[in-house]
């Protein structure tokens, strides 16, 4: 039986680790390890930046819009101007290409740990893909990239944890010139409804995602979209036993105490963690198996 200990001490990361080395652990990354440079030498979310650009090409204000919902409150505001909701969708996709961020460390920090294999992303960017074609594969594109959307319900491949090269599956859709992503709130309505329909629901993902520990890393959803998540991945109610375990590691979560009393009341194999944000959890893992150092050099032959 897993331990159910605070996560900082020292044996909990020992059995994380060891169900890392044993490919029983799906990452699903989110949002927050997304940042860029503020040209004043910190670093700003990529959501908020694309926010901004988006307001900017619709001219509408939106100083305010700084959260995690920057997206949704840019949309909001182009749609009470009149303007139609399917319009957003091509512009995000010509603002990302001219943004063309770099992949983010943390990103790469994920790549590198080759016994990941299989990688959920809640954004609908490519950067996770990139990072692992260019720390596993030269930069060659090789990481087989999927997205569902209601349109189009595609599902993992039965073999996907088995495969030779890593998988990413885009839950909330992957950017298009069509409205197949989420953007708004009510995206992600629309995409968590579909799911949870007979035909469209993608059952060798959700399957996978029941049987297995989850790291849910940086995923900036509300409290209620936490619970519901966690949720539709266990299949099961929440309180009931179960062997499999989940961590939440993001800079929020740990703040909102309803949160956290629901959880630690309802949903015994959800740990937290408390001690930094996502990119502090990622880096974790290898501050406590640092790399081997490199052998001196020889002495010279006499």
């Amino acid at each position: 039986m897993l331990q159910t200990a605070p996560l900082g001490q020292d044996f909990f990361w020992d059995d994380l680790l060891e169900y890392i080395e044993e490919r029983r652990v799906i990452p699903i990354v989110g949002a927050e390890l997304l940042t860029v440079s503020d040209g004043a030498g910190g670093e700003i979310p990529f959501q908020r930046l694309l926010a901004q650009k988006l307001a900017e090409r619709f001219r509408i204000p939106a100083d305010d819009c700084t959260g995690d919902d920057a997206l949704h409150q840019v949309v909001c505001r182009y749609l009470q101007r009149g303007g139609r909701r399917e319009e957003v969708y091509p512009r995000l996709r010509n603002l990302m290409k001219e943004l063309a961020p770099p992949v983010p460390e943390p990103l790469r920090q994920l790549a590198r740990i080759r016994h990941f294999n299989l990688f959920v992303t809640t954004t609908f960017d490519s950067l996770l893909a990139q990072a692992l074609d260019e720390e596993r594969h030269g930069g060659a594109a090789n990481t087989t990239s999927l997205a569902y959307a209601p349109n189009h319900n595609q599902d993992l491949p039965a073999d996907a944890r088995r495969a030779s090269t890593p998988t990413v599956f885009h839950l909330l859709g992957r950017l298009s010139a069509s409205p197949d992503y989420v953007i708004t709130e009510e995206d992600t309505l629309e995409f968590f409804t579909s799911m949870q329909t007979e035909s469209k629901r993608p059952n060798v993902l959700l399957d996978e995602l029941k049987t297995s520990h989850l790291l849910l890393i940086g995923n900036t959803f509300p409290d209620w979209l936490t619970r519901f998540f966690i949720r539709i991945a266990k299949n099961g109610r929440l309180s009931l036993q179960r062997e499999e375990l989940e961590i939440v590691a993001d800079r929020r979560t740990h703040q909102d105490q309803n949160l956290v009393l629901f959880l630690k009341n309802f949903s015994y194999r959800t740990q937290i963690f408390e001690q930094g944000n996502a990119a502090d959890f990622v880096r974790a893992p290898a501050s406590r198996n640092p790399p081997p150092q490199p052998l001196p050099p020889r002495p010279p032959s006499r």
